[in-house]
C-alpha cells in the first residue's frame, strides 16, 4: 500500500552509538550500532518526515545518545525529531526538565519489561514534574500489568503511551476494560512491533479494536532497528555479556500496511490521517 502522507510520523525508533555512548552495565541485550543515517534512509524510504525518538534500556538515563541524534536529524533537515526520554524519577530538577525540553523530548518513558515494577510514588512524581510542559508517560510493560496499573494511570494528570499494542492479549475482559479507560481518559496506544505480540495474538484485530475504542490515541512506530533477533525472548533480565545481538529482519511497510488495512483505509484515508499524522502532532508537539 502506497501512501504519501504530508507530516507522516514514526514514532517509536532508537538510534545506539556504542563508541560515543557506553552502554549501561548490567543491561538486558547488547545491539549492534544503529546509525541516524541509516534511520533517516529507513524513514525517507518509508515516506516519514517525523520521528521520535525513544530512550533504549541499554543507555538507562543517560540520554546523552538519543539528544545527540536529535540534533544531528534537525541539523540535516530532512526530518523532525522529538524524543522520550528516562530520567531518576524522584530525583530529576526542574533545570533538568526544562533542558530535555528544549532539546525535543516531550515525555518519559518507564520500562518495566527490564527494570521491573515502580512504585505509585514514581508516576506521580513524574506527572508532578512535567505535566505542565504538555509530556506525557510512555510505559513498556504486559497487558497484565497495564490493568493493575489503570487506577494509577487515571489520576495521572497526563497522557499515557501504552507500548507496543499494550502488550497484547486476547483477554476480551481486559480489552473491554482498556477500551474504556481509552474512551475516558488521554490513554494512548502504539501499534508497533507486532513480533513482541505473543504467537497467535492478532495484530490486525487488536488494531481495530484499539482504533474504534479512542481513534485519537492511537499511534504508529516501527520500533526500528528492532532488537531482539538473538531470540532469547523480550522478557530479559539484565546481564553482563558483551556478545552483540543482532537485530531483527522486518519489513517495515508490510508492517504498516496490516495496520492499516486493519483499519479500513483502502476506503478512506481518515483512519492513516489520524495514525500518522494528527495523533502524534498533537502529543508529541509537532
Amino acid at each position: 500500500m502506497s501512501l504519501l502522507l504530508q507530516n507522516a510520523c514514526d514514532t517509536h525508533v532508537h538510534v545506539f552509538d556504542k563508541q560515543h555512548f557506553p552502554l549501561t552495565t548490567p543491561r538486558a541485550y547488547t545491539p549492534p550500532d544503529a546509525s541516524v543515517d541509516e534511520l533517516t534512509d529507513m524513514l525517507v524510504k518509508q515516506g516519514m518526515s517525523r520521528v521520535v525518538l525513544i530512550q533504549p534500556s541499554v543507555y538507562g538515563t543517560d540520554n546523552r545518545c538519543l539528544l545527540t541524534a536529535m540534533t544531528a536529524l534537525s541539523a540535516a533537515g530532512q526530518v523532525t525529531a522529538r524524543g522520550v526520554a528516562v530520567v531518576e524519577t524522584r530525583h530529576c530538577s526542574e533545570a533538568d526538565i526544562l533542558s530535555l525540553h528544549a532539546a525535543g523530548v516531550r515525555g518519559l518513558r518507564i520500562n518495566i519489561k527490564v527494570n521491573g515494577q515502580y512504585q505509585a510514588e514514581d508516576y506521580f512524581a513524574i506527572s508532578r514534574a512535567c505535566k505542565h510542559l504538555g509530556w506525557h508517560l510512555q510505559v513498556y510493560t504486559s497487558m497484565d500489568m497495564h490493568m493493575q496499573l489503570l487506577d494509577i494511570y487515571k489520576q495521572l494528570d497526563m497522557p499515557v503511551v501504552l507500548d507496543h499494542f499494550a502488550g497484547g492479549t486476547d483477554d476480551a475482559v481486559q480489552l473491554t476494560q482498556l477500551f474504556d479507560c481509552m474512551r475516558q481518559y488521554p490513554i494512548y496506544v502504539k501499534l508497533s512491533a507486532a513480533y513482541r505480540l505473543a504467537p497467535g495474538f492478532s495484530a490486525a484485530e487488536l488494531s481495530q479494536g484499539f482504533y474504534a475504542a479512542a481513534p485519537t490515541q492511537v499511534l504508529w512506530g516501527t520500533d526500528w532497528p528492532h532488537t531482539g533477533g538473538g531470540k532469547r525472548g523480550d522478557n530479559k533480565e539484565p546481564h553482563h555479556s558483551e556478545q552483540i545481538e543482532p537485530f531483527r529482519v522486518v519489513d517495515n511497510q508490510q508492517a504498516l500496511d496490516t495496520v492499516l488495512q486493519a483499519l479500513g483505509v483502502e476506503n478512506s484515508m481518515e483512519a492513516a490521517q489520524k495514525l500518522l499524522v494528527d495523533n502524534p502532532a498533537q502529543l508529541y508537539d509537532f
